[in-house]
């Protein structure tokens, strides 16, 4: 299956154009929540821009699979070593 991964705000979206063809939405989710842990590791100047983002992951059509809130991600880390 063929997933993509758009950064999604109140006011802009980045969409993935190219997208990957990935074994199943398992592998979408953990791919996702890797992006998601790797953006958390930066420190809060780079992070702060990303507040009320989302990570929405859809099918090739343009149908939502699932939505990672980076804001609600931000709340469950950690704060990153400086």
């Amino acid at each position: 299956m063929r997933c993509f991964f758009d950064l999604v705000s109140p006011h802009k979206t980045i969409a993935d154009t190219e997208g990957l063809e990935l074994a199943d939405l398992e592998e979408a989710h953990t791919l996702a929540l890797g992006a998601v842990k790797e953006m958390l590791q930066q420190s809060e100047a780079e992070i702060a821009p990303w507040r009320g983002w989302r990570l929405e992951v859809r099918n090739g059509p343009g149908a939502a699979l699932f939505t990672i809130e980076i804001d609600t991600a931000l709340r469950r880390s950690p704060a990153p070593a400086a």
